[in-house]
């Protein structure tokens, strides 16, 4: 089928669209008022991020005044603290406390306190006793008895270390402390403080910033006629009535405070509420400002006041405006260009409306390739394919006639892509497709389903089922032997095979995907049948499969409720003394009864179900192991248990068995581990490791099903073995094959030239029994010994005398 058949079952005929040219008018018209919309939103828009940029700079200087506020305060801290630890230095100023002499402290410290004053505007120095009374006062040495009990002074006698913080001074300003308390040994004699008003602080943070500052003092916390004194000492207005409930004690401004000013002060001391007054505009001095309050606190944490900060906004204003206006003009300039050219493109798009309706039928047919054929090969897609099949199942159901699906798989094409590359791998896609299509009719479909798997469809073969077989069989031996001529990809020579599946259908009987799962399960019966073949689709292949799958889903539950039992099998010595025995597996299935491990096994390696399996046992065994130990009749009773290989080779394999042994009490030395010859097909040094370090533990170790594997004997040597176990298949067979017998005298002589035991399984005659001790063997597992037994019945067969065990079982 060519691409166009394609196109014509997937599109539908091509309307083409009506001329835009008699709604070009209204077109713009709209474009114009949705510009004009656009324009007014973007404005609102610009606006409304100015101020929010605004309001986020102001608060971020908010914070950085804050900030600078605290940094100020504790540098002047550090240095009255640092002044204070010099004065209390001074041996004679703790004497000095001691007996309350002011008149030798003041004659001692009042010109250092004048030059302290001077240079570093200190304004009071203060020495106070243990009880907080005012030994002297430094700037004022007439009043001097008064108590002082500030915040400052208890911390410094709590922590008896030195305290600084801001508290209200006695002239209603805020002032910072520094109080080093002075102990005599373990007493405290007194006190000394250094303060200054914090107005030079106020002043840098002032100077250094672009910020007017004002701030006010609850009045709750102040005395009038001390506020007043100290305003006017500091040439300030005094006006106690000026604010409602606060007074101002520090200010920037030169001139009084501006009207809306003294409004947000007056709404914040009526609410305290920073949240109702934060970041209001007002004007002043015809500038532009944003008024932001930050609360002020005490050393003790409490709010007594706050700092009213005044940022000028009125330049960045002036060139936000000039920004929108400007920014406004260019855009309704470039709408007008965008405009003009829109309404040029639509008067034109009319006359080339007629070559768009061309390329549009082009562009659709390009859309439909792409939907519907592989880009590499060129071949329909899994979609077109499906679509196809459906077509074909449809025609059969019509004509009567069969049909056949062939899916196709490259054998060992990921070795390919892995060796020499992806490039070289695509080619030889493209080079499987050119094949493919030269090996079917016309009317047949070839599909890339998908990697390196293809799907043939053989249409309208024969009403005859066995002709359309045959059709079907000769199609696909000419696609294999197309495939298997040599491969010339650019400097690489290469051969490859591949593996069909074929599956007929007629009628509507199947469904797609029921086909589809044929052909596939068909496919990789090839695989397994040694690839480079094809396979037909055989029923009971889907019926072995769902079998299969029932069998694992009843093996998961049967692992999970533990619906699996130990049997045993004694081995024996010569005189038929029963020396150990192996734990073999059986499932005690709820619905099948009991179950050999011939049914389950396989599955449980394949699925990895033989982990948790193997582990149970190994763990049950060595249980089993440890109650036999305390019995006379069983503590000699040696425990062999067989150990897949994929349960061999986990990494953590040694320490498992090594913790069950430890976790049941199991004698190690009683333990067997039984492996098959397939483990040395791995990495023999890891499995010499694993085996040395339990052998190390006292576990034993015998080598299973000798002579059926590949064991080389430069291995073999090399593993600390203590036992290799002939295989039933040789005991068999070993009063009729000579070579059987051969191998089991070899095996018994290359046991005793190693130092190794040896035992034979499947004994099941006296006859196989008198041969293999004529041989050298010794050591007998077997049906004329016994069956393997459940726990009690094997229990009981330990008491039977020794000379009696063979007479029993015969």
């Amino acid at each position: 089928m060519k691409h166009s058949d394609t196109l014509n079952t997937f599109s539908s005929g091509f309307i083409a669209p009506p001329s835009p040219k008699p709604i070009s008018r209204h077109l713009m018209i709209i474009l114009s008022i949705m510009v004009a919309i656009f324009t007014i939103g973007v404005g609102a828009l610009l606006v409304q991020q100015h101020n929010h940029l605004l309001e986020d700079r102001v608060d971020l200087q908010v914070n950085g005044l804050s900030k600078d506020f605290l940094v100020l305060l504790n540098q002047q801290s550090a240095g009255l603290s640092t002044a204070l630890q010099l004065i209390i230095a001074d041996p004679s100023v703790k004497n000095d406390l001691i007996e309350g002499r002011r008149d030798h402290l003041l004659a001692k410290w009042q010109g250092i306190f004048k030059e302290m004053k001077k240079e570093n505007k200190i304004t009071h120095f203060y020495f106070l006793d243990k009880k907080r009374v005012c030994l002297l006062r430094v700037h004022k040495p007439e009043k001097y008895g008064d108590l002082i009990n500030r915040f400052t002074a208890q911390e410094a006698e709590w922590t008896r270390k030195s305290s600084s913080g801001i508290e209200i001074g006695p002239l209603g300003t805020f002032t910072l402390r520094v109080v080093q308390p002075v102990f005599d040994g373990n007493t405290l004699i007194g006190y000394v403080e250094l303060g200054k008003e914090i107005e030079d602080v106020l002043n840098v943070l002032h100077t250094y910033g672009s910020n007017e500052i004002t701030v006010l003092i609850h009045k709750e916390y102040l005395k009038r006629q001390p506020w007043e004194e100290g305003m006017q000492m500091m040439n300030r207005e005094a006006n106690w009535e000026q604010l409602p409930r606060d007074a101002i004690v520090y200010t920037s401004l030169h001139d009084r405070l501006p009207g809306q000013m003294v409004s947000i002060v007056k709404n914040y001391s009526v609410g305290h509420d920073p949240k109702v007054t934060k970041d209001q505009e007002i004007l002043y001095n015809t500038k532009r400002w944003r008024a932001s309050i930050i609360p002020l606190k005490d050393v003790s944490g409490k709010e007594i006041g706050a700092l009213f900060m005044m940022n000028d906004i009125s330049t960045e204003r002036s060139e936000f405006i000039h920004f929108l206006i400007q920014n406004i003009l260019i855009g309704l300039t470039l709408m007008g260009l965008l405009l003009g050219f829109i309404f040029l493109v639509l008067r034109r798009t009319d006359t080339n409306i007629h070559l768009q309706q061309n390329s549009l039928r082009e562009s659709q047919e390009e859309i439909d390739t792409l939907a519907f054929f592989d880009q590499l090969t060129g071949l329909p897609n899994r979609t077109l394919l499906l679509d196809r099949l459906k077509q074909a199942i449809a025609n059969s159901t019509r004509n009567s006639h069969y049909g056949a699906l062939l899916f196709i798989d490259l054998d060992n094409f990921k070795t390919l892509n892995d060796t020499v590359g992806h490039e070289v791998g695509d080619i030889l896609l493209q080079q499987v497709a050119e094949r493919l299509r030269a090996c079917v009719r016309e009317g047949d479909t070839v599909s890339r389903f998908g990697g390196d798997e293809f799907v043939v469809i053989l249409s309208g073969l024969s009403k005859n089922e066995t002709e359309a077989a045959t059709v079907s069989e000769m199609v696909a031996e000419k696609i294999l032997a197309s495939l298997n001529q040599i491969y010339f990809l650019g400097n690489v020579s290469h051969r490859s095979t591949a593996s069909i599946g074929v599956t007929l259908f007629r009628g509507d009987r199947m469904s797609v995907d029921d086909l589809m799962k044929q052909a596939d399960l068909a496919m990789y019966q090839s695989k397994e049948g040694g690839r480079n073949g094809l396979s037909f689709f055989d029923p009971d292949m889907e019926s072995a499969l769902k079998k299969r799958s029932l069998l694992e889903e009843d093996l998961r539950r049967g692992i999970d409720e533990c619906q699996f039992v130990l049997y045993y099998q004694a081995q024996v010595l010569d005189n038929s003394y029963i020396t150990g025995t192996e734990a073999l597996v059986r499932w005690q299935h709820p619905k099948r009864g009991l179950v050999g491990p011939v049914e389950f096994i396989p599955v449980a390696e394949e699925t990895g179900l033989i982990l948790p399996l193997g582990d149970w046992i190994l763990k049950t065994a060595c249980k089993q192991l440890a109650e036999w130990s305390h019995g006379s009749c069983t503590e000699h009773i040696t425990m062999s248990v067989n150990v897949s290989p994929r349960q061999f080779s986990q990494s953590n394999f040694v320490e498992r068995v090594l913790s069950i042994i430890d976790e049941t009490g199991a004698n190690p030395q009683r333990l067997k581990l039984e492996l098959t010859e397939s483990l040395l097909l791995q990495n023999i040094e890891e499995v010499i490791e694993k085996m040395v370090a339990l052998k190390d533990a006292g576990v034993y170790f015998s080598l299973d099903d000798f002579g059926t594997g590949y064991s080389s004997l430069a291995y073999l040597k090399r593993l600390p073995l203590d036992q290799l176990k002939i295989d039933q298949s040789f005991v068999r067979d070993i009063l009729s094959n000579t070579n059987d017998a051969i191998i089991c005298k070899s095996t018994i002589a290359l046991a005793e030239s190693m130092g190794l035991s040896v035992i034979a399984e499947g004994v099941e005659t006296q006859e196989q029994w008198n041969v293999l001790a004529d041989l050298g063997c010794h050591a007998y597992q077997g049906y004329w010994f016994s069956r393997p037994l459940p726990l009690e019945e094997f229990e009981t067969l330990l008491k039977i005398p020794t000379n009696d065990l063979s007479s029993e079982k015969a």
